[in-house]
């Protein structure tokens, strides 16, 4: 594969892990980067493929070994630091299109936040674990204003910093999560400075064996809107529920399915290492035609 695009359009596919879905892009030899207004155009749900966005697996250098770059743009156009659902993905297509071998067992990839090792767990029904690298999880806390089916409630939430920004509340339990209307972000007091995904918790407690946790979890994500999972979303729903009984092993309910997140702590250094494990699909094989690629970077509209 010298190139995804091709006489006859552009070769991508469509995949997702756990619902939060890609248009993804293997483009080796970095030979066709990503222009926003394309972006855009791929993402829309009524004229393009649809998609959370677009992910382009580029070869690269990752700590010394040959890897993978994940280029990764939200839906809106805005370029995104790391997606933990999204490396799977990434990931699995790889695998998929024959690009790595899945006997080897481990991806190296390099988001912008990072080394971001992949290993496959299990083959059969495709399930891969990431490292996410450390978490930090503020003192303070936000204000968040949750829209639930009768009135706004102002809800204490935690910032935590997974590589990407977050926010996340515990709205109670679980039909308190189900009931919360994210259609439109909640409001975040005082707002983050590159703004936040938020995720709405609830039914927090005893996991399926002694001495894990579980919750349910909703997100409003930066750049998108309410997605049916988070991956690093999940990981900063656990780090900042860990809080409360200090569980380490979490199973994390997101509407596309369910997650598992791995916490590593030291004394007095807080999270140093966290681990999502989950699912990927690849759903389609794409060739998106020429015309319709033409009048996307050029801005045009979409529909004739």
């Amino acid at each position: 594969m010298s190139s995804p695009l091709g006489p006859d359009g552009l070769h991508a596919l469509k995949a997702h892990g756990t619902g939060n879905d890609f248009v993804v892009v293997l483009d080796p030899d970095d030979t066709w980067p990503l222009v926003t207004d394309v972006v855009r155009a791929l993402c829309d749900r009524r004229l393009g493929v649809g998609a959370d966005g677009v992910i382009r697996a580029v070869r690269a250098d990752v700590d010394g070994e040959a890897g993978w770059f994940m280029d990764h743009v939200n839906a809106d156009g805005t370029t995104a630091e790391m997606c933990g659902n999204g490396v799977r993905v990434l990931a699995h297509s790889l695998v998929d299109a024959g690009l790595v071998d899945p006997a080897v067992g481990r991806v190296p990839v390099l988001s912008r936040a990072g080394a971001r090792p992949v290993r496959l767990v299990a083959a059969g029904y495709p399930v891969y674990a990431v490292e996410m690298g450390p978490v930090s999880v503020a003192e303070d806390l936000v204000a968040v204003g949750v829209v639930g089916p009768d009135r706004t409630r102002r809800l204490p939430g935690r910032a935590v910093d997974v590589g990407n920004p977050h926010v996340v509340v515990d709205v109670g339990d679980v039909a308190a999560v189900l009931d919360a209307d994210l259609a439109r972000r909640p409001t975040l007091e005082p707002e983050p400075e590159h703004g936040a995904n938020v995720e709405l918790v609830g039914g927090v407690g005893q996991g399926d064996a002694p001495g894990t946790g579980y919750l349910r979890m909703r997100v409003h994500e930066r750049g998108v809107g309410e997605t049916s999972s988070c991956g690093t979303g999940a990981v900063a729903a656990a780090a900042a529920a860990s809080l409360r009984n200090g569980h380490r092993s979490w199973t994390v309910d997101v509407p596309g399915g369910r997650l598992r997140v791995r916490l590593r702590r030291r004394e007095d250094e807080g999270i140093v290492g966290s681990e999502l494990a989950g699912p990927a699909e690849v759903v389609a094989r794409l060739v998106v035609e020429p015309a319709w690629l033409e009048r996307a970077a050029a801005g045009q509209p979409l529909s004739r």
